[in-house]
């Protein structure tokens, strides 16, 4: 039961993050993150791509509801997992479960909800399957083997 809401979950995400992926670029996977700003709170499908990362704001139904956030590698400034990697500052402010990223423009401090970092889909058009996307299994991860 719970492994099929599961999967339907990430086929959701997927499919919110799909339509922002260049034909050029490989799409490495998707998870699902809450934003923490003051007062509010938003969810959002984070994609992976080789290139970049993509932020796609959606609803409670996982549909996405807002314009998607592109963030290459050269702009981000700072970043930390649970505090580590990002400094003292992000050490000292961090909870267990953040994901921080500093860029030029905006400070993103998100805590992890779940999703597969790794599975195969089909490539989008123009986009050529890779032997390692398609031997990962679905919602399985697998070690990185480069910044992206």
């Amino acid at each position: 039961m719970f492994d099929a809401k599961k999967e339907a979950s990430d086929d959701l995400i997927h499919a919110a993050i799909q339509p922002e992926v260049l034909p050029a670029e490989q799409f490495r996977g998707a998870m699902r993150a809450t934003a923490k700003p003051a007062f509010s709170s938003q969810v959002y499908a984070i994609g992976v791509t080789d290139a970049r990362l993509i932020l796609v704001p959606i609803d409670r139904k996982l549909a996405p509801k807002g314009a998607a956030v592109s963030i290459r590698p050269p702009d981000i400034l700072k970043t930390s997992v649970d505090g580590f990697g990002g400094g003292l500052s992000h050490f000292l402010t961090a909870d267990w479960g953040d994901i921080r990223l500093d860029t030029s423009d905006k400070n993103y401090k998100f805590m992890a909800l779940g999703g597969g970092m790794a599975r195969p889909t089909s490539p989008s058009p123009g986009q050529a399957s890779t032997e390692a996307s398609s031997s990962t299994p679905r919602g399985g991860r697998r070690p990185p083997t480069e910044r992206w």
